[in-house]
């Protein structure tokens, strides 16, 4: 057998020469290798013992499976939201804290070239051609099963054993403890796997894999894909004419960051040619933990739920909608209106029709935005109308819909609060609380605002 070294493939280049931090400070920004250092000199100490490697050494070995180029000024560390990444000094505004070129991200790249050379996937072996998630989730499982020998085990070693709060994993016995716009996202996170699962079914099966084993590989990718954009060529089982972020990567490293809706203090930018970087996007004070935001779609509990299985406790680090229903817009054109159950109930369902099946939310500043709540409380002669009666007529359907709401959801907290006492699926009940605890914060904050306008409105009228 030949001593030399492999060839270096082209698309390697870049991780053997990790491209340096460029800091014009006064003190400049050190970098190094990670796999000739410790993040944490915790961890280095636990590798060196016999015992089964705990999450944090898992981390320490996939900090020295690539250059990665990371700050010295972080860790990575326990905290209180599990394992997340924490200034060891003080950060100002736009420092480099981490960057990974493209080959040492998980690209759709990674995924066909593993799929068409070893699997020999076809067109016939699925019933609809893949997407990108779908893809990725096929990679990941094959190379689950390699373990060791995997090329990516460092990373895949980081992951779960197994996943039981997305959405799509909860019992049905706790789907009434979930607000009404949970039971919607529920339905879309499970409809979402159940379809990605049907399309690759018969495929799994010839190669003897359990539907829950399909699912762990679906989860890691769901709670952590990125928008990327799609690949120049596809094999013709994959789905056609995909563009600009149109696709999804996984990021090693990048990953570890934990969520923060409200203010994040790392901003992280994914370069057209496909790598990573990470920067300090509010001044950080050393000890304090780095956030990102996953992005603007996941800036409410109940859609953190959906996708990712967590849930925020403190309302006021969340921004939830209020979705208004059918139900709710046809008794507050009763109660507030005068008219009939069946002639609000026949215009309300052609309104939501006309509204892509939609009933319209509540924004988390208090605007309303529902078509069919407008329409039904515009006035019969709208040219001899004003801005302010327009306005006023709107805020008596709103706010008997809040004050529903708030009613529904008081009484739901109180049935969790009863169910906590049995220990039986604590950690959904809790995310359950969080989520209708954060939508009641934003029914409290709206009802307020909206009794104050609509007591100015009659002033002026």
């Amino acid at each position: 057998m030949s001593d030399l070294p492999a060839p270096i493939l082209s698309h390697d280049v870049p991780c053997r020469s990790p491209v340096p931090i460029v800091d014009n400070t006064e003190n400049p920004l050190k970098h190094k290798n990670v796999s000739k250092t410790c993040i944490n000199p915790e961890i280095c100490q636990l590798v060196k013992n016999g015992h089964k490697k705990s999450d944090l050494e898992k981390i320490q070995d996939l900090l020295a499976w690539k250059p990665w180029t990371l700050s010295e000024k972080i860790e990575i560390r326990r905290g209180q939201f599990g394992i997340g990444v924490f200034a060891k000094e003080d950060l100002k505004i736009d420092e480099q804290l981490f960057f990974a070129s493209p080959c040492q991200t998980i690209r759709i790249e990674n995924a066909f070239e593993v799929i068409e050379s070893e699997l020999d996937l076809t067109e016939e072996d699925v019933k609809q051609h893949l997407d990108c998630a779908d893809t990725l989730a096929v990679y990941i499982l094959f190379e689950l099963r390699k373990g060791p020998k995997s090329d990516i085990w460092p990373y895949l070693a980081t992951m779960p054993e197994e996943y039981t709060t997305p959405f799509d994993y909860w019992p049905v016995e706790l789907h009434d403890y979930l607000t009404p716009a949970s039971n919607d996202f529920l339905f879309l996170a499970t409809s979402d796997y159940v379809d990605a699962y049907m399309k690759i079914r018969g495929f799994l099966e010839k190669h003897n894999v359990e539907e829950s084993e399909f699912h762990r590989a679906y989860s890691i990718v769901s709670t952590r894909y990125y928008y990327a954009d799609g690949p120049a060529t596809h094999p013709d089982w994959f789905v056609s004419g995909l563009g600009e972020a149109d696709c999804g990567a996984l990021g090693p490293i990048f990953d570890l960051w934990n969520h923060q809706s409200i203010k994040p203090n790392t901003d992280w930018i994914v370069g057209e040619d496909g790598s990573m970087t990470m920067n300090v996007q509010e001044p950080v004070q050393a000890g304090e933990e780095l956030f990102i935001s996953y992005g603007s779609r996941v800036d409410e509990n109940v859609r953190m739920a959906q996708t990712y299985g967590f849930t925020i406790e403190d309302p006021s680090k969340v921004e939830e909608l209020i979705y208004i229903y059918k139900d709710e817009i046809v008794d507050a054109c009763v109660a507030r209106l005068g008219k009939s159950f069946a002639e609000c109930d026949d215009r309300t369902s052609h309104l939501i029709v006309e509204n892509d099946e939609e009933g319209g939310h509540i924004n988390f500043d208090c605007s309303i935005n529902s078509y069919p709540l407008e329409s039904i409380f515009a006035s019969d002669n709208p040219e001899e109308d004003n801005d302010h009666n327009k306005a006023s007529r709107l805020l008596r359907g709103a706010l008997h819909i809040i004050y529903e709401r708030r009613s529904f959801l008081e009484h739901l907290l109180q049935e969790i609060e009863d169910a906590l006492e049995d220990d039986i699926n604590r950690e959904h009940k809790f995310m359950a609380k969080n989520i209708a605890t954060s939508e009641l914060a934003t029914v409290t904050k709206c009802m307020t605002q909206m009794e104050d306008l609509a007591i100015a409105y009659e002033r002026l009228t």
